[in-house]
């Protein structure tokens, strides 16, 4: 999900010239759309920027901050190369007094990108997010980086040879643009967080642990499958022993949800079905985070045994920290 940033991050960071411009209409709209053809065609790019000099900060702070930059991408999952050179004052042929003058500029490519591949468009805006980040902060996609994103295919549409590969360059700006709408602001009954009865009982929580533990230790806990914020988890779906639990949630959550939030239930599907793991030898947490959807629930699978938990609402007066009973759902 994207929230505004306050100030824009991204203002110094530039995509390189040698793409041409979006043309687009006297309202800034693309006119572009895809071909009457409706053939696909694999697509891989890579995201090459310059990082400009900032003077209204010392050389020291900008190196910091590039190199961080770089860092973040290089640690990326799904981000294969990385290249950059940097230049600051000294090779730039100035003097290095730091808090005077303009560094030199940088220069980074990173990909490459499968924009044929849906599943790798999450990683091509979280890496707009790293080129956004200063110093110790933590990527973060936001409406800036997205509309950066959808510049950058604006530019990649107009380079492409044949019309089955400017539709993959549409479809991928399409559903950027999608991930945009869908996380635009809630209206405060949206904004609600609802917690249910139990859903699943004693015996069934103990029972998905058992064969969440049996997987992990025949296969091991995954820690990738989450670009921007990673959970020690797996997917449901990748454990055949706990296939009822997608059709349970389906009949038994999201019912709920679309009473609780009124919408339409046959307009929801599970998209991403989980079982996530902490504990104070592990991962203990996961930081401050929007869900890449517009609806999300959580179940405990247990309530005893452990210290803390529960999951903390960071923009909700007072930030609570909610923590249901084992097999009841906190819908928001």
């Amino acid at each position: 999900a994207l929230r505004p940033r306050r100030t824009l991050a991204s203002s110094d960071v530039a995509l390189c010239d040698g793409l041409p411009e979006d043309e687009s209409t006297a309202d800034g709209s693309s006119q572009w759309s895809t071909t009457p053809s409706e053939a696909m065609a694999e697509v891989l790019v890579h995201v090459e920027v310059s990082i400009r000099g900032d003077c209204a900060k010392d050389a020291d702070e900008w190196l910091r901050d590039v190199n961080w930059r770089i860092k973040c991408l290089k640690e990326a999952e799904g981000v294969e190369t990385v290249e950059a050179e940097v230049r600051p004052l000294e090779r730039a042929g100035l003097p290095y007094e730091p808090g005077v003058g303009e560094p030199g500029g940088a220069y980074v490519r990173c990909g490459p990108f499968a924009l044929h591949d849906e599943n790798a468009l999450p990683t091509l805006l979280y890496a707009f997010a790293c080129l956004a980040a200063r110093d110790g902060e933590e990527p973060e996609v936001t409406f800036d980086e997205a509309d950066d994103c959808v510049r950058f295919l604006d530019r990649v549409r107009a380079s492409q040879p044949d019309a089955a590969s400017v539709n993959t360059v549409v479809a991928a700006k399409r559903a950027i643009e999608a991930m945009v709408a869908l996380s635009e602001p809630l209206s405060d009954e949206h904004r609600a967080i609802h917690e249910t009865p139990r859903l699943f009982d004693a015996g069934e929580c103990s029972s998905i642990i058992a064969a969440a533990e049996a997987n992990a230790k025949a296969t091991g806990w995954q820690r990738t499958r989450h670009a921007a914020h990673p959970t020690t988890d797996f997917a449901i779906s990748d454990v055949p022993a706990l296939a009822w639990v997608a059709r349970a949630a389906t009949r038994r959550v999201l019912g709920r949800m679309a009473d609780a939030f009124g919408l339409d239930a046959a307009t929801l599907a599970l998209e991403d079905l989980f079982i996530a793991k902490y504990d104070a030898s592990g991962q203990r947490d996961l930081p401050e985070h929007e869900d890449g959807t517009p609806w999300a629930f959580v179940v405990p699978l247990n309530d005893d045994g452990f210290a803390g938990g529960g999951t903390q609402f960071v923009e909700v007066d007072d930030a609570p920290t909610l923590k249901p009973a084992a097999g009841a759902a906190l819908l928001f």
